[in-house]
Order: C-alpha cells, then sequence, then structure tokens
C-alpha cells in the first residue's frame, strides 16, 4: 500500500497561524506573570507600592512563621486539587469518548445530553428577557414608572403606537418557539 503524501505547509504560513494565538498566550498569560513577579520585588502598604526589597520577600516568605510552616502544606493541597481533577476530567471524558465510540445505542443518548444545555439555555435567557421586559408586569417599567420616566417604558404591545402581529416576544426562540397571545 503506497502512502500519499501531503505537502507542508511553509514556515511562514505557519507561523502566521500560530501568530494569534501566540498573542493571546503573551498578553493573558505572560505579561500578567512577568507583572506579578517584578511586583513581588517591592514592599507594599495596601495598594501603594514603596521601596524596592529584591529578594526579601521571597526570605520572609520562607523563613518566617506561619509562612514557613504553611507553604509546604498549600504546594501539597495544590498539587493533590491538580492531580485530582486531572485524573476525574481526563477519565471521564475518555470513558464518555469510549461510550460515544463503541454503543451505538447510547450515542444518541449522550449526544442529546451534551447538547441540551447549548439548545435550551437561549430559550430561557428570552423567556427571562420577556419577562423582565413585559409591559405589564415586568420590573424594567415598574423601575422607569418608579423613578419617572414613563415615556421610557414601552406601552403594551399590540396597541396603536407599536403593533406585534407575531406575540412571540419577536421570535419563535425568544417565545419558546410558539406564538402566545398578547
Amino acid at each position: 500500500m503506497s502512502r500519499r503524501r501531503t505537502a507542508a505547509l511553509p514556515t511562514s504560513v505557519a507561523l502566521l497561524f500560530l501568530l494569534p494565538a501566540g498573542a493571546l498566550f503573551a498578553v493573558f498569560v505572560l505579561y500578567p506573570m512577568a507583572t506579578a513577579l517584578t511586583y513581588s520585588l517591592f514592599s507594599w502598604r495596601g495598594t501603594a507600592q514603596e521601596a524596592f526589597v529584591g529578594l526579601d520577600n521571597f526570605v520572609t516568605l520562607l523563613t518566617t512563621e506561619p509562612y514557613r510552616s504553611q507553604l509546604p502544606r498549600a504546594f501539597a493541597h495544590n498539587g493533590l486539587l491538580f492531580a485530582g481533577a486531572m485524573v476525574v476530567q481526563n477519565s471521564v471524558g475518555l470513558l464518555l469518548a469510549y461510550v460515544l465510540h463503541k454503543r451505538e445505542r447510547m450515542r444518541r443518548l449522550f449526544q442529546v445530553l451534551y447538547t441540551m444545555p447549548y439548545l435550551v439555555s437561549p430559550l430561557v435567557v428570552g423567556y427571562l428577557w420577556s419577562l423582565l421586559l413585559s409591559p405589564l408586569f415586568g420590573p424594567v417599567n415598574a423601575a422607569l414608572r418608579a423613578v419617572g420616566l414613563e415615556s421610557g417604558a414601552p406601552p403594551r404591545r399590540g396597541g396603536p403606537p407599536t403593533p406585534h402581529w407575531g406575540g412571540g416576544g419577536g421570535s419563535a426562540r425568544a417565545g419558546g418557539g410558539v406564538t402566545r397571545p398578547v
């Protein structure tokens, strides 16, 4: 059997694809880490930076109680939390992947259970917004009227100034998939 050769991307094109991820990593990971390191080299009074102390903060951390005795426990706790989370998350993920791959009967159930939160949450959000903005009993309109902004509160839907033909809150999604009388 002969293998088909695929053309490799030129290095410049590959680097161009990596550039956005590298920029995000630099802005959101490397820059905060460098900033935290520089902050640790100064003494602070609340949020006011004082004098440069170099590594004295680290010496204090490693030699002064209660930091000296609590630091190993903190690292052990973080290590256990990390290892436990990795074991549980990876084990559950691998188990679900195996079930989806091997069991035809369970595949559709897991697909539905996985996608249900993505499908239901826009419906719930749309319904909650329709309740919040309800001209009859919505708290937004009540608050506008309470502070004297009656003109900012929209009138009841379907009236002469604002005809509303669908009756479903603007879309089928926001109305829960059904039109309701106003």
